[in-house]
């Protein structure tokens, strides 16, 4: 079978990047097309056996991205493809009438358009809903979003996991790990990872975090984003230098993400977050947003993790921290509960069977 991963970006995503390898070695012929020059993304898959298709980039010109991606999926012939990211999306949408091959359309984000708001992507949305044969939808979450809020009835909706090889995701190198540990010495050492946008509530979380008792928490911040000033100006205004960090970008992120005792993860819009399962994977805990994305699925609060309140996370999260501090909760055996539950439902080869099964109803009775 000939398959097409579309996107706009290079960034090496690991469940692209797992899905596109795993079938390849299923025996099937996989190629890759962004919307940007060649990168990380390009260099992984094409390490893991999958075509890279070069072709010019275009910036903001839908028109000529609709032209370079119709003539890739004729010259190649594709079976199926798989758009990833709403700036793919839009174009592979607008091309379904110049082409044959199903067109699936996996999103990835869930109602930050109504939240901003911001009238462009709410506009790409609704042309992609109206548009798309097909859609991949992570979490319950993104589903109702589709469904109930933006009425979405012309698509079909499938809601199927992120599907993760976490033996891609490199083990943490425990030297360094300890070297993390004597850096930022602390009672409990807490990490917030995420791009640093209005949606992941940062300054929300700093608020709450300069309520907090003073008992040797300390609070690494690590990402990019255009909030990075705001966010540094508000630590060095109220004092908090001492005891929150912000790191920026890093490489080796699952030292950092082992190195922590809990994760700390404000967010009000996901569909279905990477990081808060790749810091499972390493037995760190995390404090999320209930009925946001797919956390409340497998999120149980003193179990796998512990859950807020969407619409008032800060209480929850003091209360949460004391309870901790007076040794409540043993983290250790909630990490190893949630990295058994992340395991069993996010595993590629848990997933993988339902792309099977949507290749089997898109490709009927043509040759699979």
């Amino acid at each position: 079978m000939r398959i097409l991963f579309y996107t706009p970006y290079d960034e090496p995503v690991n469940y692209i990047i797992s899905l596109a390898v795993q079938f390849v070695k299923d025996g099937h012929d996989v190629s890759l097309l962004t919307q940007c020059t060649p990168g990380r993304l390009h260099h992984v898959l094409a390490e893991g056996h999958c075509k890279i298709i070069d072709r010019p980039h275009v910036e903001n010109a839908i028109p000529q991205k609709i032209a370079v991606f119709t003539s890739v999926c004729r010259k190649y012939n594709f079976d199926i493809i798989y758009s990833h990211y709403q700036e793919a999306n839009i174009v592979a949408v607008l091309s379904q009438v110049f082409i044959k091959t199903p067109i699936v359309i996996t999103r990835h984000h869930s109602d930050c358009g109504f939240i901003d708001p911001n009238w462009k992507e709410r506009m790409a949305d609704r042309i992609i809903n109206r548009l798309a044969n097909y859609y991949i939808s992570p979490s319950v979450f993104v589903t109702k979003q589709i469904r109930e809020i933006e009425k979405a009835t012309r698509p079909e909706v499938l809601q199927i996991n992120y599907a993760y090889d976490f033996g891609l995701i490199p083990d943490p190198d425990m030297k360094k790990v300890a070297e993390i540990r004597n850096k930022f010495p602390a009672r409990i050492l807490l990490i917030a990872a995420a791009r640093l946008i209005p949606e992941k509530r940062h300054l929300e979380l700093l608020n709450y975090f300069q309520k907090l008792p003073e008992s040797g928490i300390i609070l690494l911040i690590l990402g990019k984003g255009p909030c990075e000033k705001e966010i540094r100006d508000y630590i060095e205004k109220n004092g908090l230098t001492s005891s929150v960090k912000m790191l920026g970008f890093k490489n080796d992120i699952q030292n950092y993400y082992k190195a922590a005792d809990l994760m700390v993860h404000f967010s009000h819009s996901e569909a279905s977050n990477s990081a808060v399962k790749e810091a499972a994977i390493v037995n760190t805990p995390a404090v999320v947003c209930e009925n946001v994305g797919d956390f409340s699925d497998y999120i149980m609060t003193g179990k796998t993790g512990f859950l807020l309140d969407r619409e008032n996370p800060g209480p929850g999260f003091l209360k949460i921290m004391s309870d901790v501090l007076d040794n409540k909760y043993s983290l250790i055996e909630i990490g190893e509960n949630v990295r058994k539950t992340v395991i069993s439902k996010f595993s590629i080869n848990k997933v993988i069977d339902n792309y099977y099964k949507l290749h089997d109803r898109l490709l009927e009775p043509t040759q699979k």
